[in-house]
């Protein structure tokens, strides 16, 4: 059986644009959420909230691999995913072996280390439940960010760990 619809240009032009809309939506409200991205100004945000990509993993799936370079910040919306050390590709590209050595769960993010210091991952990022993660590529950081991007990552990254640290997760943003 097939089911076929029609629908004229300018509404299915409407129809597209109010669901953009509501993405956009829920993708600003999440990054206001997000410790490592409380520096950049609204504008910033907004800007990212356009140009983020969703990426949607299911268990077992291979999001990252240890040694390869990284091209991109991920931020974790939704679901788990596992930090596995070792272990092999397949040709289906799950991988096999390793050893569990972390867990990220929703608002954890990751690639920025790499990203700033260009070296590769040390680890494999699994999915370990079905997740939902946003993605800014290299590229449309440095359209957000200009000449800024390299203090911008680092500030987010000791954001990340300020707020990672025990002892210094009590500090407020200003302190």
């Amino acid at each position: 059986d097939c089911t076929c619809w029609g629908s004229s240009g300018s509404v299915f032009r409407k129809v597209h644009q109010a669901a953009k809309q509501r993405q956009y939506e829920e993708h600003r409200l999440f990054l206001d959420s997000v410790k490592v991205f409380d520096g950049p100004s609204d504008k910033q945000k907004d800007l990212i909230a356009e140009l983020v990509q969703c990426e949607e993993v299911v268990p077992g799936q291979r999001v990252v691999m240890q040694g390869e370079a990284s091209t991109a910040i991920y931020l974790v919306k939704s679901g788990t995913l596992r930090v596995m050390a070792g272990g092999k590709a397949t040709s289906s590209g799950s991988l096999v072996g390793g050893e569990q050595v972390g867990l990220l769960n929703p608002g954890d993010s990751f690639g920025a280390v790499e990203l700033l210091a260009e070296e590769t991952y040390s680890s494999s990022i699994v999915g370990h439940e079905k997740c939902e993660l946003l993605c800014i590529s290299a590229t449309h950081l440095k359209s957000v960010f200009g000449v800024h991007m390299r203090t911008a990552l680092e500030q987010a990254i000791i954001r990340h760990s300020m707020h990672a640290s025990c002892m210094l997760s009590g500090f407020s943003a200003e302190q």
